[in-house]
């Protein structure tokens, strides 16, 4: 008896040391891919986004200080108000996008959220002022080219 019972043992881990086998469907597979995908496109996306926002507010805050002095105690209530609303926009109770339309509203200027954007826009401008600066005399002399603005 002791020999079949050792070798029911060897045959138990013999079994537990078989590597489990899953099979998947084309379609359960690619479920499984596109919710891993979106598992990591949604923390990708958050990580980057708080990154932006942080360096940008850094960057705000320097030039507030350089330009029009504000010490650590204006620049740290600045910077609570300003995370107080990009909590409320990671809570979803607004946009970004309601931020942006409120600055053009009150001050009538675009907030320019990108650099593809902010070339298109240079670019334009500068065609915007060729044409105009071709009939300058200024333009004549550098080849139809307006001056450097």
């Amino acid at each position: 008896m002791g020999s079949n019972r050792a070798q029911r043992r060897r045959e138990q881990r013999k079994q537990q040391s078989k590597p489990r086998i899953v099979t998947f469907t084309q379609e359960a597979f690619q479920a499984a891919v596109d919710k891993e995908f979106q598992a990591k496109a949604g923390e990708l996306k958050y990580t980057s986004t708080r990154y932006a926002a942080d360096a940008l507010t850094a960057v705000f805050a320097l030039k507030l200080n350089q330009l029009y002095g504000f010490g650590s105690k204006r620049l740290e209530t600045l910077l609570e108000a300003v995370n107080k609303d990009f909590n409320l926009i990671e809570e979803g109770y607004v946009e970004l996008s309601d931020f942006i339309k409120e600055v053009v509203d009150t001050f009538g200027f675009d907030i320019v959220c990108s650099f593809d954007e902010a070339r298109d826009k240079y670019k334009k401008r500068i065609e915007e002022v060729r044409i105009i600066g071709q009939e300058n005399t200024e333009a004549s002399k550098n080849n139809g080219k307006p001056p450097l603005i």
